[in-house]
């Protein structure tokens, strides 16, 4: 697990934070504390933390809901999940429309990616489990005066963000399977 949890940690730390400073460029959100990149000196260990809570919980729920995986964890379809939540989370903050009309965008492309790299009804709990705690959260770290949605529509967030981790559910957990399975 050491080595599974370092890789989770790497990616979260380094893809989260650019595409958070990707979110800060954008005007999709601000921080009350920025450093010269436009995002705080602990963005990195957040984003590491939630690689982490995703990538280690979805074998350990898989294992729980007695989820059959319907897709090989080949190499190819790991990147392409990975790049797709990498695709919508950089979209979210730079479409140039409404969050309403993000979200109407970004939701069945979420969507597609877990029918494509999923397709089972225990990923699709996972998904949304995954939207609840990750909205969660952002409403304590925004609650907490540490960071701002510019338009925040429902509860101090933009309505587009659940999809952000539908999408890292898919991604990033199907990451943590295919290392879980190394590992094992």
């Amino acid at each position: 697990m050491p080595k599974r949890a370092l890789i989770l940690a790497l990616l979260g730390a380094s893809f989260g934070t650019l595409f958070d400073y990707a979110h800060a460029r954008t005007g999709a959100i601000a921080y009350a504390r920025p450093s010269s990149i436009l995002v705080p000196w602990w963005v990195p260990f957040l984003y590491a933390g939630a690689s982490l809570a995703i990538g280690l919980s979805h074998p350990l729920a898989d294992e729980l809901l007695r989820r059959r995986a319907l897709v090989p964890l080949t190499p190819k379809l790991l990147l392409g999940g990975f790049a797709g939540l990498c695709a919508i989370w950089f979209a979210s903050g730079a479409l140039p429309f409404a969050s309403w009309v993000v979200a109407l965008i970004l939701a069945p492309v979420s969507l597609l990616l877990w029918r494509w790299l999923d397709r089972t009804w225990q990923g699709l709990v996972m998904a949304f489990a995954t939207a609840l705690g990750g909205c969660a959260v952002e409403v304590l770290l925004s609650r907490a005066g540490l960071f701002s949605h510019t338009h925040p529509d429902v509860l101090g967030f933009a309505v587009w963000l659940p999809w952000i981790y539908v999408a890292a559910s898919v991604g990033l957990g199907n990451v943590g399977r295919a290392l879980a399975v190394r590992e094992g």
